[in-house]
């Protein structure tokens, strides 16, 4: 059975965008609004921690431990999640705080304890993770740890369920779409799109277009 903790309001909808389309030059477009999966501003994040905090509460840990920019969106739902799942959140984020982020002033608001690596290399919160983990485990604590961005395979795992998701509503639609446009970070979303695409043999090709370095 699926580990998985509601947190998203699903399916989210599916909008066709004629205006857009027809700027574009294409035939047809729909957006799939996974903005409005429905908690704390979470966006798609929400779908990815729904796996994260089930797997966390299938492994019995009490801490959740995850990093990334002092702006991420990521860190400051998987906060949320975690306070809202009834477990302890650490986050790990890179470089030194400068100008508290909005993200990270919500992060702190729903318990989350904070620390900065001190270098600016995105790259150094991901050690940073494993020794947040050793002391939470020599403390006598359960710490369960997320990759930044949530990209692991139960993260992943959750776009695998947003694609057949989404097959189900385009069927419904009668859209019959060749390309699927995905924006990616640290990649997690677009793998589970890839994966689900290659598993069912859907009839599109998924393109991720970079919104990081």
């Amino acid at each position: 059975m699926t580990n998985r903790f509601p947190l998203a309001v699903l399916p989210t909808p599916l909008v066709p965008a004629p205006r857009l389309a027809r700027a574009l030059g294409c035939s047809e477009l729909w957006v799939k609004r996974d903005d409005l999966t429905g908690f704390a501003l979470a966006g798609n994040k929400a779908r990815k921690l729904e796996r994260l905090i089930g797997a966390a509460h299938a492994a019995t840990a009490d801490t959740l431990i995850t990093g990334g920019g002092p702006a991420s969106n990521f860190c400051a739902a998987a906060a949320a999640a975690a306070r809202v799942a009834g477990m302890g959140c650490m986050l790990v984020l890179y470089g030194d705080e400068l100008h508290p982020h909005p993200n990270l002033t919500f992060a702190r608001w729903h318990g989350a304890d904070v620390r900065f690596t001190g270098d600016p290399a995105r790259t150094s919160v991901d050690a940073a993770l494993d020794r947040v983990a050793a002391e939470v485990r020599s403390r006598g604590g359960r710490p369960y740890v997320v990759p930044r961005g949530g990209a692991s395979v139960d993260g992943a795992a959750a776009y695998v369920d947003a694609g057949d998701e989404l097959a189900r509503q385009l069927d419904v639609a009668r859209a019959r779409p060749i390309t699927m446009l995905v924006a990616a970070g640290s990649g997690g979303t677009a793998a589970g799109l890839v994966a689900d695409a290659a598993a069912a043999r859907r009839p599109w090709r998924v393109v991720a277009a970079a919104v990081s370095r």
